[in-house]
């Protein structure tokens, strides 16, 4: 019997140098730059119900998203919850914890039930509603259609419908602003909070 071997782990330090570089990655993007922001528009007009959206171009918005999915990603050397135990371990400096716990409680809740309430497309009937969370809505938007164009999720999108899709879509830019703002924010605790200095400011 053969077994696999495990697979290598990148340092600490390594990591942290990295998640810093890939938030400057995530900073520096034109949309973030120019404060370009990503809106859903109603219209409840009698017979034409629908919305309409402000988004930038579309190739902004995926170099945009292939690099800030790495914060979120489950097997991401930089995955928020990898960057907690790191930050923990290397140390940090004590008036930097409330901003830590700030961070780790907002990414915590990042997937709550939201204020809009759609069925979830792949819930079956004989459970009652199940609404779509955030995190799925995300990512039946960004892997659905613009960072990957994984047919499976397009199939889930499509079956929304039209008009629910507007709603997922204003769920997923709120997830993905969410996101942003936490990346700023360990961006600043990597940069300035921890005991060891390991990158310039």
């Amino acid at each position: 019997m053969t077994t696999q071997p495990s697979k290598p782990s990148r340092p600490d330090e390594e990591t942290l140098i990295l998640a810093k570089d890939l938030a400057d990655d995530v900073l520096s993007s034109p949309i973030i730059t120019a404060g370009e922001r990503f809106q859903m528009h109603v219209h409840l007009s009698p017979g034409e119900p629908g919305a309409t959206f402000d988004e930038p171009d579309r190739r902004l918005v995926r170099d945009l998203l292939g690099v800030l999915r790495n914060f979120d990603m489950r097997d991401s050397d930089v995955t928020m919850p990898r960057l907690f135990e790191i930050i923990e371990r290397v140390g940090l400096k004590p008036e930097w914890r409330p901003a830590l716990e700030h961070v780790r409680k907002t990414y915590a809740a990042r997937d709550e039930r939201p204020w809009i309430q759609l069925e979830d497309p792949e819930a079956r009937p004989s459970d009652g509603p199940t609404w779509l969370r955030p995190r799925k809505a995300f990512d039946l938007w960004a892997y659905g259609e613009l960072i990957h164009h994984d047919y499976d999720k397009q199939l889930r999108w499509e079956k929304l419908g039209p008009f629910a899709q507007g709603f997922a879509r204003q769920m997923a830019y709120e997830y993905m602003e969410l996101l942003l703002t936490l990346v700023a924010l360990i961006r600043r605790v990597i940069t300035w909070g921890l005991e060891k200095h390991l990158v310039d400011p």
